[in-house]
């Protein structure tokens, strides 16, 4: 009866170690599950704020390369090529070579609707640069913009792929912590049986020299 009693009070023991293990890592998972919300949120913010200015650089570059475009095919067209043509300034004589000056108008009006300081420096070029030297110059600051375009769709792709990430390694970690609740809820049930079971045998019968079976109180 001794023996049976020492081994009960021992798997109370372990169970008690046990219990105590669990709450430890379910309070630890529920830390880090915190830790993870915080940073999804932040992560999310941060994503969220940087896609608004991917959304403006990108609507003022389309902007930009409109008016680009526009002036491009000013100077591409047959009036251009056959006034500018040879080196000519194109605002040298603005009276004379009427496409110049419409480029540089154009260029003019549309860097100080869009505040773009891009078009201010080529509008400048109009005005002392060769017909050759203002396409290179457009075709300069095209090649910048597709490149920035090409940068920036590299990052947001790369800021949706953290997003998607972080909030898969958030869902992980609610699972752990939803599978580390249950199974705490099934070791405290589980205490309670075994600390019930310890209460059924915290009174065991033994023999007196009279012959008459008592009840002994046991203490732990």
């Amino acid at each position: 009866m001794q023996a049976e009693l020492t081994d009960k009070e021992s798997a109370y023991a372990t169970h008690g170690q046990t219990l105590t293990n669990s709450r430890q890592t379910m309070e630890d998972t529920k830390k880090q599950l915190k830790n993870d919300e915080a940073f999804v949120a932040d992560t999310d913010k941060a994503c969220k704020d940087k896609a608004a200015k991917w959304t403006d650089r990108s609507r003022l570059r389309a902007e930009e390369l409109k008016g680009i475009d526009e002036a491009l095919g000013y100077l591409q067209s047959d009036e251009a090529k056959r006034l500018l043509g040879g080196g000519v300034a194109l605002l040298q004589d603005v009276s004379r070579h009427r496409s110049g000056n419409k480029v540089a108008m154009h260029l003019q009006r549309s860097a100080a609707v869009l505040n773009a300081p891009r078009l201010h420096l080529l509008s400048d070029k109009t005005k002392h640069g060769s017909f050759q030297q203002v396409l290179e110059a457009i075709n300069e600051m095209i090649g910048i913009c597709r490149k920035e375009e090409t940068e920036d769709i590299r990052h947001k792709d790369w800021c949706d792929e953290e997003r998607a990430d972080k909030a898969d390694e958030l869902d992980r970690t609610n699972h752990t912590h939803q599978k580390k609740l249950q199974e705490l809820a099934d070791k405290e049930i589980e205490g309670t049986n075994v600390e019930s079971l310890m209460n059924a045998t915290d009174t065991v019968p033994t023999t007196h020299t009279d012959g008459q079976d008592k009840d002994v109180r046991l203490s732990f």
